[in-house]
């Protein structure tokens, strides 16, 4: 839950795409590498702030720093823009 900053569905998530890993690679379970390059995929973390990484005290990775960049305050979340509606004729 620590890596997932206590997002549920975003540990799920996590998990699912290390099951592919491992069942891609024919094998029934996976592997800390499946996690690790999953939550380095879906993060873009460097390997010091990977909660999965086998040498990394992963207790003390704030994890805020590396999950959801994206993640904006609402004020600052743009407002979609007008669309005009294209007009058919004769249809």
């Amino acid at each position: 839950m620590h890596g997932a900053e206590g997002r549920t569905g975003y540990l799920i998530e996590i998990v699912q795409d290390a099951l592919c890993k491992a069942l891609k690679a024919r094998r029934n379970m996976p592997l800390m590498g499946d996690f690790e390059l999953t939550f380095e995929a879906r993060t873009g973390c460097r390997p010091e702030h990977n909660v999965f990484a086998e040498d990394v005290e992963w207790q003390n990775i704030d994890v805020r720093n590396t999950l959801f960049p994206e993640d904006k305050e609402e004020d600052e979340v743009p407002q979609p823009k007008k669309r005009r509606l294209k007009i058919v004729r004769g249809a």
